[in-house]
């Protein structure tokens, strides 16, 4: 039936759309099958090929629409959805070319099933055909196979081509675990940035005051006890305690320290009546002792509890996820009609309303805060786990208080992805200026970690948005005492005032930047020509490159140098490992042997080196790329100094378009570009990359920034901000930071940030990923030292993400940025989470971190520790 059928009307049919599909199908067998052919009977295949077909005929004259919707409902192969797209009247062109392409087009989204090489095609033929009644054959064939494939098909693949029919489409695909529907496409933006097409309307929608410099946007003030929110106002500083609620006097000492810091809010766990009433003793007792700070009642699955604090408490944050959905199971299955829906909007909206009147009446504030781990399970089911659904969930909300005019609440939306962060407010803001609402944003990375590596998170997310003048008020979430989460919000409020005070800004210059899609930028990675002497496609990394400027008195200390470019060494010789500097920079061109011989072992060991175009002349240095400016590169390939066979060109920011589009043709391997500090580091370099982009320039360009009279901390935070404001828009290839005379951090230290610049924006992981809640009254557990002894045992697993959760209330949601989760559920207890998918229950604490390193290994992601450099040398010898 299978080959006479195929045959017959496959490959004899005059009718193109079939011809094409049978094609189509017998391609993406051979190209990408999804289930290895040697494992099943001919027939399977058959049944398979023969549905394929039948259904292209049955669906050949409908709409894109029900196409979509069709296939989406039944859970069908990929290949069916990739062939349905090619029926005539569809009107769609996509093409995701690999796993890596999709992951830029769908952030947020975990895109890990694709089969390498996955290629759809969407076209038009334009062709028409006859009913399906005109072949019934296929058709019954059809019925039949379709039962039995459904069952075996849907589970394994079903995701696969839900993802492969999202990017096909334009809608938002969902992640794993998520849920059953894709995304609307996106809302049609009636306000929009200052560019407009040839039509006069715009092409992306305004989320900011202004592109080319830091403006605020204009909000309404709200007021949190006696402290206002808003544009008018500095930005006002919060954290939250972490001590145990009922216990009043531990809260109300913490209380006290982070005043003391400086904090403006204070936020307290309320999860139950009990920490209710507790609330108005520590309210009481502050105020005996003369701290007016304000305090927020955090809540969650609590309605009842909400209405019994708002009597002590200034604000209350209620989470659109969970204030009415409770627990999530995270149901695969569940698909919500309209009708359903439209009811559980009216529910909550019995539910929510009581809270809103009694803040009215009290004039309490609320937070509506959705966090990316918590989506209610009607949102995921319309929406998926997207930016999208943060924003409308939060939405749902927002339209009830404005109904009962009720406007003295804000917005956040959390996430521990920076990336996903910046895209849910300014999505949020866009939304805003397209209803004209004015409410004020709270700022926020939720879960970023400890250290360095959560300060970086935080200043990746809030630091981007501040540069664009969102933000009224900020938290930076860190798994520390709450007191010492103050500094870093200081210095972010800094930094975003600061800008928009100086009002450094550049002139209008058209700016085209897709800021929804946050795919990286096509850049040309160095490629080895003929007569090369060294390998120097290792100039630069595909994933981001980290370059070290070192210096004559760094070159000579040789062992230290090593180690702090993070070299492996064997018997004194270098070599690279995972977290080492791909290139290094020098001012001046040595001319000791010692320091050449240096050099020379740092090139073998596939480090470039980039010296000035003037010290080569004057000291010609083996095989270094001449670094010059674009006056002296010209066009094409300028004239090098002896032993010189490549160059990279600096820019500072300063180029007009048409001294950038002399790039075209280039052969330089890199820009680096470092902009004068006199200058907007982010809009000078959103103004340079739009001039590349206008000529298809696709030379790799690398940040360069030197911090001088700033702490470790603080350049950390001005790094993370300034040029993560740029990586996460997918601006640039890599980084280099500098802090001559090595007062904040040495060459070592810098290398350390620099990559975790790189990993914090989703480009190059080196290490363990970890998302480690900041603790509050609900945790279970002591999560500043779990963490730590998790992190030890398990930090070198790069690629690896591990959540370290204190509680079930954004536990299993936050799971869907790690590959495994480590949850408190009950006091000395610990859930063990593959995804967001609980695997290992009630383990006892004593040994759930080995438990945890087990799951890694039968999962496959486990790797020994490296041997110490001692064992390296005694095998060598």
């Amino acid at each position: 039936f299978f080959f006479g059928t195929m045959a017959g009307v496959g490959e004899r049919s005059n009718l193109p759309c079939v011809h094409q599909s049978y094609h189509s199908v017998v391609d993406g067998f051979e190209a990408a099958p999804l289930v290895s052919r040697s494992a099943l009977p001919p027939i399977v295949y058959g049944c398979i090929a023969t549905v394929t077909l039948g259904i292209c005929v049955v669906v050949a004259t409908a709409t894109p629409q029900q196409v979509q919707h069709f296939t989406a409902s039944v859970g069908a192969s990929q290949r069916v959805a990739s062939t349905l797209m090619r029926m005539p009247g569809s009107d769609l062109a996509s093409t995701v070319t690999n796993t890596a392409t999709a992951r830029q087009q769908l952030p947020g989204a975990r895109v890990s099933r694709i089969p390498a090489g996955l290629q759809l095609d969407i076209d038009m033929t334009g062709n028409m055909v006859p009913s399906w009644t005109s072949f019934p054959g296929i058709a019954l064939g059809s019925l039949l196979a379709l039962a039995g494939l459904a069952m075996a098909v849907y589970r394994s693949i079903g995701r696969v081509q839900k993802v492969a029919l999202a990017a096909a489409t334009g809608a938002k695909a969902l992640p794993a675990g998520n849920h059953t529907r894709l995304a609307p496409p996106p809302r049609r933006n009636i306000t929009r940035c200052a560019n407009a097409n040839a039509d006069g309307e715009m092409e992306h929608p305004k989320y900011c005051e202004s592109y080319v410099e830091s403006r605020r946007r204009p909000t309404h003030t709200v007021w949190i006890g006696k402290v206002p929110v808003g544009s008018e106002h500095p930005l006002a500083l919060q954290t939250m305690t972490t001590t145990n609620t009922r216990d009043v006097e531990a809260t109300v000492t913490q209380c006290k320290k982070v005043a003391d810091a400086g904090a403006d809010i204070v936020r307290i766990t309320v999860q139950g009546m009990k920490e209710a009433e507790a609330c108005m003793e520590i309210k009481n007792k502050l105020v005996a002792d003369g701290y007016d700070i304000p305090l927020v009642a955090d809540i969650h699955f609590a309605p009842k509890v909400a209405l019994k604090v708002a009597e002590a408490v200034d604000k209350i944050r209620v989470n659109p996820g969970n204030f009415m959905d409770g627990a999530k199971k995270f149901d695969d299955d569940k698909i919500y009609t309209d009708e359903e829906y439209e009811a559980e909007l009216e529910a909550i909206e019995e539910l929510f309303t009581p809270l809103v009147l009694k803040c009215k009446e009290l004039g309490r504030a609320i937070r509506i805060g959705t966090n990316h781990g918590s989506l209610s399970a009607r949102t995921l089911a319309r929406y998926g786990d997207t930016a999208d659904g943060m924003v409308e969930s939060a939405f749902e909300f927002a339209r009830i208080c404005r109904k009962l005019d009720f406007h003295n609440f804000v917005f956040s939306m959390k996430a521990s992805n920076p990336l996903v962060m910046v895209q849910a407010y300014r999505l949020l803001a866009a939304r805003m200026y397209e209803e004209g609402w004015t409410y004020p944003l709270h700022l926020g990375v939720t879960e970023a970690g400890e250290g360095e590596d959560g300060r970086m998170k935080s200043a990746i997310g809030i630091g981007a948005l501040l540069l664009d003048g969102l933000g009224d008020t900020i938290r930076v979430s860190l798994t520390e005492d709450p007191d010492l989460e103050i500094k870093p919000c200081k210095i972010l409020a800094g930094i975003g005032q600061d800008s928009v005070k100086e009002a450094k800004g550049v002139p209008d210059f058209g700016e085209d930047r897709q800021w929804r899609n946050f795919g990286r930028r096509e850049a040309d990675l160095p490629a080895q020509r003929e007569g090369d002497v060294l390998d120097y496609r290792s100039l630069l990394h595909r994933d981001g490159s980290v370059l070290a400027a070192i210096t004559a008195e760094e070159l000579a200390a040789e062992p230290a140098l090593y180690s702090a470019l993070g070299c492996k060494t064997a018997v004194g010789m270098p070599f690279k490992d995972i977290a080492t500097v791909d290139s290094v920079l020098l001012d001046k061109a040595p001319t000791d042997e010692a320091a050449l011989k240096v050099l020379r072992r740092l090139q073998e060991a596939g480090l470039g080196v980039f010296i000035p175009l003037e010290e080569l002349q004057a000291n010609p240095v083996p095989n270094a790329v001449a670094l010059m400016t674009m006056s002296q590169a010209g066009g094409g390939a300028p004239e090098l100094p002896e032993g010189c066979q490549r160059f990279a060109v600096t820019a500072d920011g300063t180029e007009t378009a048409e001294q950038v589009s002399a790039l075209k043709g280039s052969l330089a391997d890199l820009v680096l570009f470092r902009p004068s500090p006199d200058l907007s580091y982010t809009h000078v370099g959103r103004r340079f990359f739009e001039y590349l982009r206008r000529d298809d320039i696709r030379i790799p360009v690398i940040f360069a920034k030197s911090f001088e009279g700033v702490t470790k901390e603080e350049l950390v935070l001005q790094a993370g901000s300034q040029i993560g404001s740029l990586l996460v828009d997918g601006m640039g290839e890599g980084v280099m930071l500098q802090n001559p005379g090595g007062s904040a951090a040495n060459l070592n230290e810098l290398r350390l940030i620099s990559f975790g610049q790189l990993q914090g924006c989703r480009m190059r992981n080196t290490k363990t990923e970890f998302v480690s809640c900041p603790s509050c009254g609900r945790t279970l557990f002591d999560l500043q030292e779990v963490t730590a002894q998790i992190a030890e045992k398990t930090g070198h697993l790069p690629g690896v993400a591990i959540a370290v959760m204190g509680c079930i209330v954004n536990g299993p949601g936050e799971m869907a940025d790690a590959d495994f989760g480590y949850v408190g559920t009950v006091p000395g207890k610990i859930d063990l989470y593959v995804g967001r998918e609980v695997v290992k229950k009630g383990i006892p604490m004593e040994s759930a971190t080995d438990e945890l390193i087990e799951l890694i290994k039968e999962y496959g992601r486990w790797v020994d520790p490296e041997p110490a450099e001692e064992e390296l040398v005694a095998e060598a010898v």
